[in-house]
């Protein structure tokens, strides 16, 4: 029979709390209580396998994986089911169905078949996916590269933006932005994610949009030479001034802001 401590966080895991206050401080307090009772074994295969939550959840995004789930969230799907669904062979997705099920990205139900846990709404969600690609793309390497970045370095931070685990790893000399320049696929990944990450914050210009912002407008002789008001010299998509502009501010943007 599990104790009473086992049967309470069992229980708390089938029923969550909803207070989003609640739920960090919970998050967190599992956390260190997973890692307080964590065997040497337990730490090997953690540090082991670390990599491998990410770049089997892009597999599972390339899939339609955890759409699929999500968008019928109240079924559950045999191995055979999921495999016609996402056009692939039987016998590899019931091999990553049982790992995405013991990192809880789906539910296995206690008749073998597959459905949508909070993970799999939470890798449903674009911004979320735009960031597993841009981290297994292009991430992932440069940090398998900081090891032998740091040695080679003597353990000092880094003297330039082009001295760094990114560099070493794509063996470039090139700044990353530079780079992704002349590769636009992890550029594309890159500047999704950047547009996304910041979901369900507060916004940058929340209380910094009042009338008396009105004020600021450019005069004809200021537009004639040329005079900038603003700009945006971010990572993104241009998403931060989007949103300003959607707060009933007249914007213009330069349509090839990698040439500014």
């Amino acid at each position: 029979m599990p104790s009473v401590l086992v049967s309470s966080l069992n229980e708390l895991s089938r029923c969550p709390l909803t207070d989003e206050k609640e739920k960090k401080e919970l998050y967190d307090a599992a956390l260190r209580l997973a890692w307080s009772v964590e065997s040497q074994q337990d730490t090997a295969q953690r540090l082991y396998h670390g990599h491998l939550p990410l770049a089997t959840a892009q597999t599972g995004i390339d899939l339609r994986l955890f759409d699929i789930l999500c968008e019928s969230a109240n079924d559950a799907f045999t191995v055979d089911q999921l495999a016609a669904k996402t056009n692939s062979e039987p016998a590899l997705l019931a091999r990553l169905l049982g790992f995405y099920a013991a990192h809880q990205m789906i539910l296995q139900t206690p008749q073998g078949t597959f459905t949508a846990s909070n993970i799999s709404r939470n890798l449903a969600q674009p911004g979320t996916a735009a960031g597993i690609k841009h981290y297994s793309l292009t991430m992932t390497r440069a940090y398998q590269a900081i090891p032998e970045f740091l040695a080679n370095n003597r353990y000092e931070n880094p003297p330039s933006s082009t001295v760094t685990p990114f560099n070493l790893a794509y063996k470039t000399d090139m700044p990353v932005f530079e780079w992704r320049k002349h590769n636009p696929k992890n550029a594309a990944a890159g500047q999704a994610f950047m547009a996304a990450q910041r979901m369900g914050q507060r916004s940058v210009w929340d209380g910094q949009t009042s009338s008396s912002l009105q004020d600021f407008e450019l005069s004809a002789e200021d537009v004639e030479l040329g005079r900038v008001m603003m700009c945006d010299v971010g990572a993104g998509l241009g998403h931060q001034s989007i949103e300003l502009r959607n707060r009933k501010f007249c914007i213009e943007q330069d349509p090839s802001p990698w040439e500014i």
